[in-house]
């Protein structure tokens, strides 16, 4: 083979080798179930750790004295909390919640610091929510309320993204010990 031609070859063969490799490195082995379930609860772990530091902070006596208000103006049934909602407000809000994984999605309607909720595994939810930054400021806050007839508690946010998502967080909402995701908002 004339080297004029050798080296752009030998660079090729190179070049698709790199590729090949760097492709086959990428693609999860979604045939080992335990490094799949390792991978699934390291994950977890991480996202428990970034919930438990950042967004629900224990240690936060505002954040107390909002789980502690919210979860005593909590309704004891879901229809409780409607009839609460359609006596404040002729329309109420919409809303849509999923979580990261897509596994859950949940609808509701929600106005005057009460929501309720019907997901795709036909469950119920419905709870309270409030604005915990200072009066006014509606880009942060607490939830709590039932999932299922079990408690659960969360908080929400928004970081000013160009979509109008919002962000939540929680701890036992869909039976899960963390979950976490986005949620949309409709007048």
């Amino acid at each position: 083979m004339d080297t004029k031609y050798f080296i752009p070859v030998l660079m090729g063969i190179v070049l698709f080798a790199g590729i090949l490799a760097s492709s086959v490195s990428a693609v999860p082995d979604i045939q080992n179930p335990v490094a799949a379930k390792v991978s699934a609860n390291v994950a977890t772990l991480k996202v428990a750790q970034k919930i438990l530091t950042n967004e629900v902070d224990i240690k936060n006596p505002i954040a107390e004295k909002a789980n502690e208000v919210l979860q005593s103006k909590v309704p004891g049934t879901w229809e409780q909390t409607k009839e609460i909602i359609y006596s404040k407000m002729d329309m109420p809000h919409k809303f849509v919640l999923w979580d990261v994984s897509g596994r859950h999605v949940m609808w509701g309607e929600y106005g005057n610091g009460y929501f309720v909720g019907h997901d795709n595994h036909d469950k119920d939810a419905w709870g309270v929510y409030m604005g915990i930054d200072h009066p006014g400021n509606a880009t942060r806050g607490k939830f709590v309320g039932f999932y299922d007839g079990k408690n659960f508690e969360g908080n929400y946010f928004h970081r000013g993204n160009a979509f109008h998502l919002w962000n939540w967080n929680a701890l036992n909402l869909f039976g899960e010990t963390v979950s976490h995701g986005n949620f949309v908002l409709f007048n």
